[in-house]
């Protein structure tokens, strides 16, 4: 079961809003910055600017724990210029995947934060945690999502006039799933930490 997803591609000519959006930021599991695409669109088929990306770091350390740290520069054209760094832990042991997403910027700046859910996992979200559902067999799974409390979070599932909440199987197909979208601002001192814990299972 997918749990957080790429949304998939949908369509690639006829529908053009469709087409933007699921090649979009937004519709992927990281930051949008000031309401922009990190590269630079020349339409259906063509990124006339791409964000150039680093990585930092990279370590396997004894045991089941797996980290990186890396960042791009897709933001840097804004008028206040940004750099996006993003800290990913995978904690085997502990069934835990932790994110922090941060900015190299001189002053506060909208971002838009999107964590896209596969089609089969169910979502209840109060404030800034999601608990997580969705069936394994004949057996029932869950997991928390711990969400950065400095944003304001939202679900969405099939929504047809913001298209959140979708999810494309196939060429030409998409079908509701669950987007959580946290907006707010993010400064220079600032971090973005998103947590998700898996319970243990029972069978």
């Amino acid at each position: 079961v997918e749990i957080l997803a790429d949304p998939g591609t949908y369509c690639y000519h006829g529908e053009p809003t469709w087409r933007q959006w699921f090649r979009s930021t937004a519709a992927h599991n990281t930051l949008e910055v000031g309401g922009v695409d990190q590269s630079e669109s020349g339409g259906p088929f063509l990124w006339t600017a791409h964000a150039r990306t680093t990585t930092l770091e990279c370590r396997t350390d004894a045991g089941s724990r797996q980290s990186w740290l890396a960042r791009h520069d897709g933001y840097r054209r804004l008028r206040t210029p940004a750099v996006h760094r993003r800290a990913v832990a995978l904690d085997g042991d502990r069934r835990r995947l932790e994110v922090v997403d941060a900015l190299e910027v001189a002053e506060p700046v909208p971002v838009r934060l999107s964590w896209h859910l596969g089609p089969d996992v169910r979502a209840d979200l109060d404030g800034a945690t999601a608990r997580l559902m969705w069936s394994h067999g004949s057996s029932a799974r869950e997991a928390t999502l711990t969400l950065p409390p400095e944003l304001r979070w939202t679900a969405h599932r099939g929504e047809e006039e913001s298209a959140l909440g979708w999810y494309s199987p196939g060429f030409g197909r998409r079908v509701p799933t669950t987007s959580l979208i946290g907006t707010g601002e993010l400064g220079p001192e600032g971090r973005l930490e998103s947590t998700l814990s898996f319970d243990v299972a029972t069978d």
